[in-house]
């Protein structure tokens, strides 16, 4: 059995989403695969990278995380019966900001039901049964946080590359999510990645 019956965070996806509109909004009546290009191209400069961006920190001892993320995104929380999602992500408003990006963390206690690899087992499972059209690119065993864990990469059916990771500690799972694409900032989403740590 499935810690949670969703497959991709919901808040998560809103938030990214919300991101996709906010840049197709900005682009004049044109194919995006012919304007997209330019227009990041002309809102990241090309020696952007971490310094240059004041970040400020999130620290919940109750969901025993804490994390560091751009100081002009925005933050959302959402509860359910299996657990909490929280979602970080930029807007802007009028333009494309330099700090594009999504990031979201979803948490659910486990009590101890399900081992983190037959998760991830059911998971790809359920992936593959109910989105047949996500192509998994990858999935390796790796350490996040210092803790082992199970990162994941795939591009849904409309193109659309993420980044999942799945940690666990004291039966509570961690499933860090992210989109990659070349309109996200690779330096600050990775300042953001390892910033992330689990505390007691």
């Amino acid at each position: 059995m499935l810690y949670k019956q969703n497959i991709i965070p919901g808040l998560f996806i809103i938030g990214y989403f919300f991101l996709l509109l906010m840049i197709f909004s900005l682009i004049p009546d044109k194919s995006s695969s012919q304007i997209l290009p330019s227009v990041i191209a002309k809102s990241l400069p090309s020696d952007l990278n971490e310094s240059q961006i004041n970040f400020k920190t999130y620290e919940n001892s109750t969901l025993g995380i804490k994390v560091q993320y751009p100081s002009d995104w925005i933050r959302m929380q959402n509860d359910t019966v299996y657990g909490t999602s929280i979602n970080f992500f930029s807007i802007a408003s009028g333009k494309i900001s330099s700090t594009l990006g999504s990031f979201g963390i979803d948490i659910t206690h486990t009590n101890g039901q399900q081992s983190l690899k037959d998760y991830i087992y059911s998971y790809s499972y359920a992936l593959k049964k109910y989105h047949p059209n996500v192509k998994v690119d990858s999935l390796n065993f790796t350490n996040f946080a210092n803790y082992p864990a199970y990162k994941m990469i795939f591009t849904d059916d409309k193109g659309f590359k993420l980044d999942q990771i799945w940690v666990e500690k004291n039966n509570t799972l961690y499933h860090i999510i992210y989109p990659i694409a070349h309109f996200i900032s690779v330096p600050i989403m990775q300042k953001i990645i390892n910033s992330f740590q689990i505390i007691d």
